[in-house]
């Protein structure tokens, strides 16, 4: 459960009032409708979707901590909601299937949010499901976008059974369907065992130019929110979102901050240091492959336990990466992008607020 506020029930009256007074639909992320509300506020929830298998590829890659969900991104991250207001030395839950996996745990280290998110300015417990218009008034970064999201880095590498969910770079576009994933209250109950169930819904937002995404139904519960829309190239899981609420635009969507929006922080918490365009870097010699984007090539190297060190030829789409930063580098060449995993204890925390370190 969050620490600062409870999520808030919508009663059918308003939602009933609210459709009555609704525009026409639109699907542009960037002009939602009417007053957003707190996760938990329809009554169909992801609690009555499907429970997870003991092989579906989502329970391997999902986590819970407290009454919040969250992603598995990298050997030692996870991806949840700012809202969540997670805190270090809080307990990370895995699993195998929708339940727990026995002595699977993980203690968060060091909390990575948004500069400019503002936990303060959620709404008190006791407000009443009217006055939620703005619910979510303190989840925006210094630069007005929507960035309810936070990256956890653990004190240990991720233990059996977990595996890490691939990072999108772009934007997946309006209408594909993806996976709902989360472990909040299961039909109106409370879900003490915070088992894994799941829901289909599509894309709703054509874009997501103001850090956010839509989907096209609301299946949410309190419990699911930091919780992953997922997607799947073969059989690994993309997730695409962090559960944030949800929000009326012509009907009852959920809002997932978009994880490809943020990729550059996210990046950033897990370790990666950029170094600057337009210089003469060398090419590691470990391993190539193609990838499509400079993004693409640092995704790859930060959620590796292997990589240390990349650089991308663009000219070529080639990604090279190697295991370590020192030793002999075989060859130079201009416009190539270069970067680095920070070292183990060195942290980019030079802008500590509030008790977490401001990305």
């Amino acid at each position: 459960m969050p620490k600062t506020h409870l999520a808030l029930i919508l009663s059918t009256l308003t939602l009933t009032a609210l459709a009555t007074g609704c525009a026409a639909p639109t699907d542009d992320a960037t002009s939602d409708l009417g007053p957003d509300v707190e996760v938990g506020a329809v009554e169909q929830a992801i609690s009555s979707g499907t429970p997870l298998s003991r092989y579906s590829p989502y329970a391997e890659t999902t986590v819970s901590f407290g009454y919040c969900t969250g992603t598995i991104i990298g050997p030692r991250h996870v991806l949840s909601a700012a809202h969540c207001d997670p805190r270090v030395g809080d307990a990370v839950m895995f699993y195998q299937g929708a339940t727990q996996y026995p002595g699977a745990v993980a203690n968060m280290k060091t909390i990575y949010m948004p500069t400019g998110v503002d936990l303060s300015r959620l709404p008190p417990r006791d407000i009443f499901a009217s006055e939620l218009a703005n619910w979510d008034a303190g989840m925006f970064d210094s630069a007005g976008k929507y960035a309810d999201i936070v990256v956890i880095e653990l004190d240990r590498s991720i233990p059996y059974p977990g595996r890490i969910a691939l990072l999108p770079t772009t934007y997946l576009g309006n209408a594909p369907t993806g996976t709902m994933v989360g472990s909040g209250r299961h039909d109106g109950q409370m879900n003490p065992g915070n088992t894994l169930r799941s829901t289909t819904s599509k894309v709703y937002s054509s874009n997501d130019a103001d850090g956010h995404m839509l989907t096209d139904s609301a299946n949410v519960n309190p419990g699911d929110s930091g919780g992953p829309f997922y997607t799947l190239r073969g059989a690994r899981p993309i997730v695409h979102g962090a559960l944030s609420g949800t929000r009326w635009e012509w009907a009852q969507r959920a809002k997932y901050t978009s994880v490809s929006f943020h990729i550059r922080r996210i990046l950033w918490a897990m370790g990666e240091v950029r170094l600057p365009a337009n210089l003469d870097y060398p090419i590691p010699a470990y391993a190539t492959q193609r990838m499509a984007s400079l993004d693409d090539c640092a995704v790859a190297c930060m959620q590796s336990t292997r990589c240390q060190s990349y650089a991308f030829e663009a000219a070529t789409g080639t990604c090279s990466y190697k295991g370590s930063v020192t030793g002999v580098w075989p060859q130079r060449a201009v416009g190539v992008r270069a970067g680095f995993r920070r070292s183990s204890g060195t942290g980019p925390c030079t802008n500590v607020v509030g008790g977490f370190c401001r990305m």
